[in-house]
């Protein structure tokens, strides 16, 4: 029945264009979205302001989380709940005592409520707010490469719009790193117990880059070479991703990342959210970005992501992978005192971050 359903109207929508706008209007906005605002009304309280950004991606989450407080404050908003979109999301939004039981697990499709609802209440009825510009609908940052204008133009970076777009807070606010993530908080010797200073960890898989992947060999090669070295390798995995070879599958709850990275030899990973989560710790960090992707233009990987372009962090190394010749300046950089001009140096403060607009 669900079937048939689905064909008639998926019939109406492509043969009744007139129709399938009313039906797809009754169905999406009235039934879905609404039907989902209202649930939310009816268990949080009608003066509960509805808060959201990227369905999936925890990067998102997390430079949420940096300045969520402020944002709050600077609305004088205290009743509110969060939306989130997948179990990844939720743990890292976690991270953040301000948002610790104020998260709601939401139908994905309802990812443009402020958009799509506005049209149905009227925007002096609206308290919901989003914080994900490429989400927005007609947003010149775009949802996907074929409809951005401005992703990594002239320095333009994701942080930028979250700053000067979405949650707007103050230029000379300083972001609140997850309580979890400061060294006092936390006693890392008894969590890891056993010297870390030759490990390193790779985290190869990446959910969020669709179109944009690095071949097993540079990963393999790089593994084989970094063991001669001396050094142990743990592959960063999740669910039913497989260990890299001649590696040991490692996975950390997201609070403990930064405790356990900070005593390690360093972190090498493709671009993705899991290196926003980890920005702030002290170990060397190797980022490796794509030329293609699905959410920005090719090419833009470094300009629009780049943790040191974001002000994320300002001692990692982030290049556009080229080839199996990467990994010479990998190695070379894991030599003993190998330092790079931008200050790879693990005796940076811990969790030190600034804000640069890219602009």
């Amino acid at each position: 029945m669900k079937t048939l359903i689905k064909q008639v109207y998926q019939l109406l929508i492509t043969k009744c264009p007139p129709i399938g706008i009313i039906i797809n209007f009754v169905f999406q906005v009235v039934l879905a979205d609404y039907g989902t605002y209202a649930h939310i009304k009816r268990r949080y309280g009608l003066n509960c302001t509805i808060l959201g950004t990227a369905m999936r991606g925890t990067g998102d989450y997390y430079i949420s989380g940096l300045y969520l407080q402020s944002w709050l404050n600077k609305n004088k908003i205290s009743d509110f709940v969060f939306l989130y979109g997948g179990s990844s999301e939720r743990e890292v939004a976690e991270l953040f005592n301000v948002l610790k039981g104020k998260l709601y697990k939401s139908r994905t499709i309802f990812t443009i409520p402020s958009n799509r609802i506005c049209a149905f209440l009227g925007t002096s009825e609206i308290d919901m707010f989003w914080f994900h510009a490429p989400s927005l609908t007609h947003s010149i940052c775009g949802v996907r490469a074929g409809n951005t204008i401005l992703q990594g133009y002239k320095g333009l970076n994701m942080l930028d719009w979250y700053m000067l777009y979405t949650m707007c807070p103050p230029r000379t606010i300083s972001p609140q790193l997850p309580e979890r993530f400061v060294p006092h908080n936390i006693d890392t010797t008894n969590m890891f117990p056993v010297s870390l200073d030759k490990v390193i960890l790779i985290a190869p898989y990446s959910h969020g880059n669709i179109t944009g992947q690095i071949p097993d060999d540079f990963w393999n090669i790089l593994v084989k070479s970094l063991t001669e070295q001396g050094y142990t390798v743990f592959t960063n995995c999740v669910k039913d991703e497989a260990p890299l070879p001649n590696t040991e599958a490692l996975f950390l709850p997201y609070e403990q990342t930064v405790p356990f990275l900070n005593r390690t030899a360093g972190f090498i990973g493709i671009r993705s959210g899991l290196c926003d989560v980890v920005s702030s710790s002290v170990c060397k960090k190797i980022i490796v970005h794509t030329h293609k992707s699905y959410w920005w233009p090719d090419g833009h990987s470094i300009l629009y992501t780049g943790l040191r372009n974001m002000g994320l962090c300002n001692e990692s190394v982030e290049f556009e992978y080229s080839g199996l010749d990467d990994i010479s300046l990998i190695l070379s950089l894991f030599e003993r005192g190998a330092d790079d001009e931008g200050g790879i140096n693990s005796s940076k403060k811990a969790g030190q971050i600034h804000l640069v607009s890219g602009i």
